[in-house]
This record gives structure tokens, sequence and C-alpha cells, in this order.
């Protein structure tokens, strides 16, 4: 107790009535986000009827909270999750259903906890669909917060992604490669990079493979970053590739994106600098947009 119970149906149009029960704590937001996503769910209820069919033989990937109602830091989690799951299908416009996020009541269906060998709560579970039909597990860190930002990085980095992961062989991978690369310098910690992660990712679609896109984690390698002169995050710089098999400059050419997460925006910049520069034109897979003469200026 308290225990908040939301009944939906009409009993008397012989339909079955919905129980959902509030998990998390009974403050007024809490209570109005609770109904808001029980009128309008987000994350999926999982049960021993339809967990098999969903999980192990859908095409899709899922997180998963494994709960038990009593549970104090499942009450704290409950809103978090059911937050990042608005978050992530609102950045991932372009394939909202690659990510399912689902829940299952340990309390209610212990048998299908205990097969899935769950023996805490909460317990967080990414179940990656491989090629093939394979399911590779994954359980969250249990020392990592349960926070929107934590968990949607954690994910970020487990999903499937076109964007190579740079690490201390920048110079090798970048600065030494004929083919143009746009480098995102990102740190782990920073909203408006988790935030921007999904755009880069589209953008990569977009680009299909006539410019490498990579993303190198400046907490991690920091001396990179410095050399690179990154001073915010994230920071997206353009190298164009070598000329002459000289190295080129670890600066590069910086792309502001001035916060956006506006895909077209940013491809049409691209588009711009490429035809200025005087190069061949890169296509932009799925869009179609007139280009315009830049004019660049150094203040020196």
């Amino acid at each position: 107790y308290p225990r908040t119970i939301l009944y939906m149906g009409d009993d008397s149009q012989q339909q079955k009535q919905q129980q959902h029960s509030l998990i998390g704590f009974h403050t007024v937001d809490q209570l109005l986000e609770f109904i808001s996503e029980a009128l309008n769910p987000t994350v999926q209820v999982l049960t021993p009827d339809n967990f098999d069919d969903i999980v192990y033989g859908g095409g899709q990937s899922f997180f998963v909270d494994f709960f038990a109602p009593w549970c104090g830091p499942c009450q704290k989690l409950a809103p978090e999750f059911r937050q990042l799951a608005r978050q992530w299908a609102s950045t991932h416009t372009e394939d909202p259903n690659q990510l399912v996020f689902a829940s299952v009541d340990c309390e209610q269906y212990s048998n299908l906890c205990n097969r899935e060998n769950v023996n805490s709560f909460p317990a967080l579970r990414f179940y990656r669909k491989l090629q093939g039909g394979k399911i590779d597990v994954n359980n969250y860190p249990s020392n990592w917060w349960r926070n929107v930002q934590t968990m949607s990085h954690w994910l970020t980095e487990m999903m499937p992604s076109l964007v190579q992961k740079i690490a201390g062989d920048f110079a090798n991978t970048v600065l030494d490669s004929s083919e143009p690369w746009l480098i995102d310098f990102y740190a782990p910690w920073c909203s408006h990079c988790i935030q921007f992660a999904p755009t880069f990712e589209r953008l990569a679609q977009v680009l299909n493979g006539q410019v490498r896109l990579g993303k190198i984690d400046c907490e991690r390698f920091n001396w990179i970053c410095e050399n690179a002169q990154i001073n915010y995050f994230p920071q997206i710089l353009l190298y164009f590739g070598t000329k002459n098999y000289k190295r080129q400059e670890t600066r590069g050419m910086e792309i502001s994106t001035d916060g956006t997460t506006n895909v077209e925006i940013i491809a049409k910049l691209l588009g711009n600098i490429w035809r200025n520069m005087g190069m061949d034109m890169i296509k932009m897979k799925g869009m179609n947009f007139n280009y315009y003469n830049l004019i660049f200026l150094c203040f020196i």
C-alpha cells in the first residue's frame, strides 16, 4: 500500500477489462505519466504466453525490465524506463521498431523469470537480434546508474551501427586515409552527445558509404581530442582524405551543427562544402535538394 490500479475497458460491452498497476512513486507527475503510458503504451508487457514468440521468435531487439512491484529500486527505475522508451522512439523515427522496450512482472510470472535466470530486481536485459535469427543476451551493468542518460548511452553502444568506433589508431585510420571521414568527438556523460547520436547514425545511412563516419570517446582517448583541439561536445570534424600520401592535419574542418538534430540540414551543409571545394558531388540517399554557393572567411 498504497496500490494504484487503472481499469480500462467496458464490461457492459463484454470487453475484457484491462488492469494497469502503477510501478513507481505516488507523485502527481508520476501519476499523470502512468495514465499517459497506459493510454499510449511505449513499454510492452510480456507474459509467459507471449514472451518466446515475441522476444525469441520476432525480428526485433528487446530491452526488458524484469521487476517486482514491492521492490523499491524497481519503483525508482520504472518512470526512468518509460521515459527512456519515449525518448528512444522520438529520436529514432526512421526505424522506431528496431528496439522494443518491454517489462515482466516477476511477482506474477515468477516461473518465467526463474527460467530466464533473473535472480535480483530490477534486472535489465538486452536481447539483441543477430543475423540468422540468433539472439545475443546482455545484462545491463549492475554498477551503472539506472537513469535515462546512462541507459541510453549503454543501448547506443550495444545497437548495430554504421558509425565506426575509433580507438587509439586514429592517425592510421583517419589521418592517413585516402577516403573522406566525418568524426563525432563526444563524451559519454554529455547529454547533447546522446541526443545527437541517432542523428549521426541516420547521417551514415544518408551518405551511404561515400563518406565514412566514426566517433571518438574523448574521455577514453583524451590525447586525440586534445590534439584535435576539441573544446566542446559533440564536435564534428571533416577530413577530406590524404593528397600525395601526406598525412592530414589533426584538426580537420569543423562542421557546425548549431545544436540541430535535423539530418537534412547537416547533409545539405556537407553537400555545399563538397560543391564549393570543387570535388565530385556526394549523393544523399533518400534526399533531394538544391545546393548553394558558400563563402568561407578566414580571420587571422
